[in-house]
């Protein structure tokens, strides 16, 4: 009997990506658990990688079990589908910033390799291929040796099969055995400066400071209250200011105007510590404005609102680390860093828009995003206490 084994051709490509797209999915944490030997295979892979960036002088990569989920649902994705390509024939894993998106990651800086081949080895001789063919090509090293890739997850799906065929050679009845034989392997690299450990949403009962403010002006202005910034912009002439802040002891409220519409510089023209039991003496400082007030009303309400909480660790972060979380591009709340981490409650209005909540880091002077999220309202269908929406151990 003769055995002929058919090798397909191996190929390879890369993808690096930096940017999110503003689509909403649920989060999901696969469980790939049962496939059989790929656990091996991806352990290896990580550890080529950050030999490779020993070599180099490089910090060595992180590994991270949400990235494997990413990377080994599009191996399995593109052996089951039979294609070889970052771009996903579904709609909602179409590039890798979506496949990492999915696993309720978030980060900003993505980075994909994938290459498939066809030798019958062992799994360690399986990653060892893989990385001998990205390690060839300048692309998949360069992603491989990024200096600010900081997490890794290697995905490896592997696929055997034999089909028998009656054959006659030189007058010989025999059978051939024709073996398909593929591993598909996927890395995937991010840049992280955040860490999550808790990311929910909850629906819950509170009071809020409700704030309406109407003036003459026709420039920008913002409203801070306590950490929370929100720009405004006036419409015919006139400022209108609606701000719903959850009730503190003390809010400190802060009013400022555009002086210069080139250089976006802010002029303080109210300030005041609101309290619960002076509410009419801070609606009385407001008839002091140097603008024509057209109305002006504060008041507090009891509201069912979403609440979304969260706790994170900031990766490398120093003494003069700061952090905004932006709520699409008109408001921001300052985080405080404390020991490497900052926490959070915020409220979600079910407006039915999509929002896009930013976490930028940096010093004073310059902070840059680094991780992105986003909501759809429409979708806060909550039944029972809380609905998770990532949470990572």
């Amino acid at each position: 009997m003769t055995i002929t084994r058919l090798l397909f051709h191996a190929f390879l490509f890369l993808y690096s990506f930096t940017q999110i797209h503003s689509q909403t999915y649920n989060f999901i944490q696969d469980d790939f658990s049962s496939i059989e030997g790929v656990a091996i295979a991806e352990k290896a892979i990580w550890k080529l990688v950050n030999a490779e960036r020993r070599k180099a002088g490089l910090s060595e990569l992180s590994y991270d079990v949400a990235l494997q989920s990413a990377a080994r649902q599009h191996s399995q994705e593109m052996l089951k589908l039979n294609y070889f390509s970052h771009t996903s024939p579904a709609a909602e894993l179409k590039n890798p910033s979506d496949r990492v998106y999915r696993t309720g990651l978030s980060d900003y800086v993505v980075g994909e390799n994938i290459a498939v081949h066809s030798l019958d080895v062992a799994p360690e001789a399986a990653a060892t291929q893989l990385m001998e063919q990205w390690m060839k090509s300048p692309g998949h090293r360069a992603n491989i040796l990024r200096p600010e890739f900081t997490h890794i997850g290697a995905g490896v799906i592997s696929f055997k099969d034999s089909v028998v065929k009656d054959t006659l050679i030189r007058g010989a009845r025999g059978r051939l055995v024709v073996y398909t034989i593929r591993h598909y392997g996927t890395q995937v690299f991010t840049s992280r400066s955040i860490l999550f450990s808790k990311l929910e949403l909850s629906k819950r009962n509170a009071e809020f400071l409700i704030f309406d403010l109407q003036y003459d002006y026709d420039r920008g202005s913002l409203a801070s209250f306590n950490n929370y910034t929100q720009f405004f912009q006036p419409s015919d002439g006139k400022m209108s200011i609606h701000i719903e802040f959850p009730l503190q002891p003390t809010i400190q409220i802060f009013l400022a105007r555009i002086q210069n519409d080139y250089t976006k510089e802010y002029v303080s023209f109210f300030q005041d510590d609101f309290v619960y039991k002076n509410i009419l003496k801070t609606t009385d400082k407001l008839s002091l404005i140097p603008f024509p007030v057209i109305n002006k009303e504060i008041r507090i309400e009891k509201r069912t609102v979403y609440f979304l909480e969260g706790e994170a660790v900031v990766l490398n972060a120093d003494v003069n680390t700061q952090c905004l979380l932006h709520i699409d591009d008109d408001r921001y709340y300052e985080l405080e860093v404390v020991q490497n981490r900052i926490q959070f409650k915020i409220p979600m209005v079910e407006d039915g828009k999509i929002k896009k909540l930013s976490w930028a880091l940096g010093s004073t002077e310059e902070k840059i995003v680094r991780n992105q999220l986003m909501i759809n309202t429409t979708e806060l269908k909550i039944e029972g206490p809380a609905k998770k929406v990532f949470v990572k151990n």
